[in-house]
């Protein structure tokens, strides 16, 4: 636990006091863990913690949820309404983070729809998938109310963009839409080489 403190000291350090820091735990702790953890790195201003506890442990994200001051976030592993709906009932979250190579675009949009009905924001899991699947995240994320942030991750959306033709572009902290017919990329000969 204190290798975890010291790199909360030292990003904050790095980055200044107008920089959210967001905080992924990869479902690795018991409740009573995460809350320990979670509470002595707070003081560093940690606006969301994502995955603090197992993703089949509604009581214990709940129980976090409850004890802590950050956001908590989870929600990349579940597909259907049905999954997110008793973490709704049980408040255990106000961020949700659908992954649309799992949900699809039509279940995508009613696990959002239903977000708002329970005062949530989304911030979508940064999409594996050649490309197409981080573009229709990105169109549908667009299109809510209660949207607040796209996760990015480098590895994951700089190896997806060489399996698509069209604009899938992150500059300075913002996505670009992209442009053209459907969802504005199209996969390109790498991609179907890697599917013979």
């Amino acid at each position: 636990d204190e290798g975890e403190e010291a790199e909360m000291i030292a990003v904050r350090e790095a980055v200044g006091l107008q920089t959210q820091i967001l905080v992924d735990l990869h479902w690795r702790f018991t409740a009573p863990e995460a809350i320990k953890l979670i509470s002595r790195i707070e003081p560093y201003d940690v606006a969301l913690v994502e995955a603090p506890v197992a993703p089949e442990d509604i009581d214990g994200l709940a129980q976090v949820a409850h004890a802590i001051k950050a956001s908590v976030a989870t929600g990349e592993e579940y597909r259907t309404v049905y999954e997110y709906r008793p973490r709704f009932l049980a408040r255990c979250m106000d961020v949700i983070q659908p992954e649309m190579g799992r949900t699809g675009v039509t279940s995508f949009m009613k696990i959002c729809a239903m977000a708002e009905g329970f005062h949530c924001r989304v911030m979508p899991h940064a999409s594996i998938g050649i490309g197409v699947y981080q573009a229709a995240s990105l169109h549908a994320s667009a299109a809510l109310n209660n949207f607040a942030m796209h996760e990015y991750q480098h590895s994951i959306t700089e190896k997806n963009k060489v399996y698509v033709d069209g604009n899938l572009t992150c500059e300075a902290g913002y996505f670009h839409l992209p442009a053209g017919p459907g969802l504005g990329v199209t996969p390109n000969e790498s991609a179907l080489a890697r599917a013979y």
